[in-house]
């Protein structure tokens, strides 16, 4: 049984849906970010507050490019944000599936497959449904984008292999899954580089906004504060710098292209007549 494919712009019932779930999501996210326990309690372990902080901060950006989609209706993007559902919450799956055999983490195991299963099933019906927008996607933009999947891949082979390159303590379990999550991410710049137009920029712009928002203020600004559940502040000097660097320079670029670049600051979707 094929799924259908969608030829029109859904109906508005459908973007009230999407934004919704968005928020639900975004919810999800500042659960995670000031460390509230009935946020913090669906990640399959017990974790330190800077790792919950950064799980956080990817949900913040999944929850900005559903809210983005939804409301601007763009609605072709939703391939690309499957596909990165689908590795992101399957790679995770997989590795939480391989504990489940020892009678670990199968709860868990079964909602990452299930999120992994619904991004696969978007990304597939609505894989032949075009950008609407068609204005290219700026060259500047298309170079962070290839210097931003070689950094996820490099990061994501190096957590799977349980290198600690964050600037604070990660749990070798956490380390695994955030190898899943970097590549996960990749693979939604990657696949917006597939189709180089500017509404496919526009997604991963909205989620590094989200993402360096999150990450900024905590890392940056009070990156003194302690963690509560005993691991240690980020004190590693170097990779502290690395990241900081990464989240100025990529919130920067955001911040120009979605609201003062002239070209691309308008938000709504500019059809081919």
């Amino acid at each position: 049984m094929t799924l259908p494919i969608p030829v029109a712009p859904p109906a508005w019932p459908a973007r009230f849906l999407l934004v919704g779930a968005g928020l639900a999501v975004g919810a999800f996210s500042a659960g995670y970010a000031f460390n509230q326990e009935w946020a913090t309690k669906t990640w399959p372990w017990p974790d330190g507050d800077f790792s919950h902080i950064f799980f956080g901060s990817i949900l913040a950006a999944i929850a900005a490019i559903g809210v983005w989609v939804g409301a601007v209706g763009e609605w072709g993007a939703l391939k690309t944000g499957g596909l990165s559902l689908f590795v992101l919450f399957g790679g995770c799956s997989i590795y939480l599936f391989i504990r489940a055999a020892d009678g670990h983490d199968v709860g868990y195991a079964i909602v990452f497959a299930a999120v992994a299963g619904a991004g696969a099933a978007l990304g597939l019906a609505f894989r032949k449904v075009p950008i609407a927008d068609r204005r290219l996607m700026p060259v500047p933009v298309r170079a962070s984008f290839v210097g931003v999947v070689a950094l996820l891949v490099t990061a994501g082979a190096l957590l799977l292999a349980r290198v600690q390159i964050f600037p604070w303590a990660v749990d070798v379990r956490t380390s695994v899954m955030f190898g899943c999550i970097s590549l996960g991410s990749a693979s939604y710049f990657a696949s917006s580089l597939l189709s180089p137009t500017w509404h496919s920029a526009r997604g991963g712009l909205v989620a590094v906004l989200a993402y360096d928002l999150v990450l900024f203020p905590r890392y940056v600004v009070w990156r003194g504060a302690t963690d509560a559940s005993g691991y240690p502040s980020p004190t590693d000097a170097a990779h502290l710098a690395v990241f900081i660097v990464f989240v100025s320079v990529t919130g920067l670029l955001a911040i120009y292209y979605l609201f003062i670049g002239r070209a691309t600051r308008g938000w709504s979707v500019e059809r081919q007549r």
